[in-house]
This record gives C-alpha cells, sequence and structure tokens, in this order.
C-alpha cells in the first residue's frame, strides 16, 4: 500500500480514504481557504483554488481538504505543492514542551 503525502513547513498533507469530520471552513477577506495561519509571523498555508472545501475538527486537532480537480497551496517562505483530487487529512505538527504538547507555532 503506498501512501501519498506533501509535508509544507510544519503542515502534514495525508491522501486518505476516510469521510471528513468537523466544520465547514468559511473563505477569508482575500478568498482563501487558510489551513493554519502562523501566530508568530502572520504566514498562511492557504487555497485559493475554488473547486475545493475544508474541514477542521477542533476535537481531533486536525483538518480535512477535499479537492475536486486540483489545489495548489501556497505559502510566503515555502514552495507551493499541488493536491490532486480527493480527500487530504491535514496533520499539524506538535512539540513537548514541558509537560505538555502543543501544536508548532509559525
Amino acid at each position: 500500500m503506498s501512501v501519498t503525502q506533501f509535508r509544507q513547513g510544519d503542515i502534514l498533507f495525508v491522501k486518505h480514504t476516510d469521510n471528513p469530520s468537523g466544520d465547514i471552513v468559511s473563505r477569508d477577506h482575500q478568498n482563501r481557504l487558510v489551513v493554519a495561519e502562523g501566530e508568530a509571523t502572520g504566514h498562511a498555508h492557504a487555497i485559493h483554488d475554488n473547486a475545493v472545501t475544508l474541514f477542521r475538527d477542533d476535537v481531533l486537532n486536525r483538518a480535512w481538504v477535499v479537492v475536486e480537480e486540483q489545489a495548489d497551496v501556497v505559502h510566503e517562505e515555502h514552495d507551493t505543492i499541488t493536491l490532486d483530487s480527493g480527500t487530504w487529512m491535514v496533520v499539524y505538527q506538535r512539540q513537548y514542551v514541558r509537560g505538555q504538547i502543543r501544536r508548532v507555532l509559525d
């Protein structure tokens, strides 16, 4: 079994067969779907393509990107990656800091 995955900085996209969970995320004022936004830098992992739906599940600390055809994920400090059609699970990198596990802040 082969697994298709891409990493863009602290975000991992894994092609998945599961159905997405969570709430549908709305586009921001720039008409982007923001997969993750840097708290420190203000940079964002974002998708501008229209044939995409983003789900965010705060309980699982995970997101899902459902792509109809292809979608480019852009970030100011990383190369653009292209996701093909399908469901992509978004895994946020975590780190252990003084007795707790938390999401990596960009």
